[in-house]
């Protein structure tokens, strides 16, 4: 069928065994899911590709496809962690960053700010206390004990508390983002959260560009590409030879 077809498979990275599961005494994996495009899917988008993405609670792996790949790193800014409060070797690290010798060299308060700063996320860094960071690390650890042909299913048990706990500081720290003061009990929502603070920034934010050809560009690379494209024919001249019919 693919020959008659005329289609290959999209370029990926990942496992490439999407399923995994226990027959009798032994562990068996297959590659059941993949993604393919023919000339014309290509010829739309040549930089399409799919990324096999880890295991979670269902025992086929989640594939996900892309239309483009952009190379663009997004760079966090630093936000306080109200569980820093909770940490007394913070309040230690901000006293001597405050009282630094190279803080007494700057005079005016900001100057002693910056270098808090500074000292905080080098302690956040060492301390590993990003939730997010966690959950990747529990998430690699489980991936690779499941990939293995005959893991360790107690291990795999840990592995998957650890990562519930993990999610739960995440739900946290999605709740301190979104600024919603007024709950205080009840149901608890990670989904919730994302969205309100995701709700905030699609305020600031251009989700999609549409180009020349009519198709809607999500990824930051395409949407930059479009915005190039449409400049660049709006400031280039026809080189017109006289413009006595425009006055």
């Amino acid at each position: 069928m693919l020959q008659a077809c005329q289609m290959e498979e999209l370029s990926s990275k990942g496992n490439g065994f999407t399923w995994a599961g226990r027959r009798y005494d032994l562990w068996i994996q297959s590659k059941l899911d993949r993604v393919f495009g023919n000339k014309q899917w290509f010829s739309q988008f040549p930089a399409s590709n799919q990324s096999f993405l880890e295991f979670r609670g269902s025992d086929h792996r989640p594939v996900l496809m892309k239309l483009l790949s952009s190379q663009e790193a997004y760079r966090g800014q630093f936000r306080f962690d109200k569980k820093f409060l909770h940490k007394p070797e913070v309040e230690a690290e901000v006293i001597k960053a405050w009282n630094s010798s190279s803080s007494r060299l700057g005079t005016t308060t900001s100057d002693r700010i910056r270098i808090c700063r500074k000292a905080l996320s080098t302690w956040k860094k060492e301390n590993n206390s990003n939730a997010k960071d966690k959950i990747h690390q529990v998430e690699n650890a489980l991936e690779k004990e499941q990939s293995l042909s005959l893991p360790d299913l107690e291990h795999v048990g840990f592995l998957k508390r650890e990562l519930s706990r993990a999610y739960r500081d995440e739900e946290t720290y999605w709740s301190q983002r979104s600024r919603e003061k007024w709950m205080r009990c009840g149901d608890r929502n990670t989904k919730f959260f994302q969205a309100s603070v995701k709700g905030n920034r699609s305020k600031k934010r251009i989700e999609k560009l549409k180009d020349i050809n009519g198709y809607e560009q999500f990824s930051e690379a395409a949407k930059g590409e479009v915005a190039c494209a449409y400049f660049q024919n709006l400031f280039t001249s026809s080189n017109p030879s006289s413009f006595e019919t425009w006055f």
